[in-house]
C-alpha cells in the first residue's frame, strides 16, 4: 500500500524532474527499510511465540521456517519498491528476465534443497530467490537512472531496533500481542529520536505538500 501511494509521485517526476524523483524515492526507500528491518528482527526473535500462539506448541518446530522466511520478507519489501520503479522507468522487459531467472533458480534450488532439508530447505530456497530477484531489480534501476539510493538509514534502524530486540528476547513471558505492541512503541520512539523519520517526511506525500 505504501509503495502504491508513492508510485504516482515517482511517475510524475522520473523523466521531468529527476532531482525531485530522487528525493521522493530516497524517502520511500527509507520508509521501506525502517519498516522491514524491525519486522524481520521481530519475526526471527519471536517466531516460536508466534507459531505457538497461532497453531499451538505441537508446531513449534516450524518456527525455524518462519525465521528463514522473515529474511525473505525483508527482500520482498525492497522488491516491491524497486519492482514498481522498474515499471515507472519503463523497463518491464528487463524485469521479466529477472523474474524468469528467479523462477528457474527457485525450481532448481528446490530440487536440491528439499530432498536434503525438507521444508527448511524450501524456506531457504525462497529466501535465496527473493534476494536474487531484489538484487536484479535494484541493478536495473541503478543502471537505467545512473543513480543508486542510499541505504544509510539502515544504521539508524539497527540502533533503534536493539532495545526492541532486548525486550522481545528477554520478556517472552508476556503475551505475544502485548509484546508486539510494546516492541512497536519502543522502536517508533527510538527511530523518531534518532531522526530516522520526521514530521516533514510524513507530510511529504500529502496532497498539500507534494514537491
Amino acid at each position: 500500500m505504501f509503495v502504491g501511494f508513492t508510485i504516482p509521485v515517482l511517475s510524475r517526476y522520473v523523466f521531468k524532474k529527476i532531482d525531485k524523483f530522487k528525493k521522493v524515492f530516497q524517502l520511500s526507500l527509507n520508509g521501506i527499510l525502517l519498516a522491514a528491518l524491525p519486522l524481520v528482527a521481530a519475526l526471527i526473535i519471536t517466531a516460536p511465540l508466534i507459531v505457538t500462539f497461532l497453531a499451538g506448541e505441537t508446531f513449534v518446530a516450524s518456527s525455524k521456517v518462519l525465521q528463514i522466511l522473515a529474511v525473505a520478507v525483508g527482500f520482498i519489501f525492497l522488491g516491491s519498491l524497486y519492482g514498481q520503479t522498474v515499471i515507472v522507468i519503463k523497463k518491464q522487459l528487463w524485469s521479466m528476465w529477472i523474474y524468469l531467472a528467479g523462477a528457474i533458480f527457485n525450481v532448481l534450488a528446490n530440487l536440491y534443497f528439499i530432498p536434503r532439508y525438507s521444508y527448511v530447505g524450501a524456506a531457504i530456497t525462497t529466501a535465496m530467490t527473493e534476494f536474487m530477484i531484489t538484487f536484479g531489480l535494484i541493478a536495473i534501476v541503478c543502471q537505467t537512472l545512473h543513480y543508486c539510493a542510499s541505504f544509510k538509514i539502515i544504521f539508524k534502524a539497527i540502533i533503534a531496533l536493539l532495545p526492541m530486540a532486548v525486550l522481545l528476547y528477554y520478556f517472552q513471558n508476556i503475551h505475544i500481542v502485548i509484546l508486539s505492541i510494546l516492541g512497536i512503541l519502543i522502536y517508533g520512539c527510538f527511530i523518531y529520536l534518532l531522526g530516522g523519520i520526521s514530521k516533514r517526511d510524513l507530510k511529504l506525500f500529502s496532497k498539500k505538500t507534494l514537491p
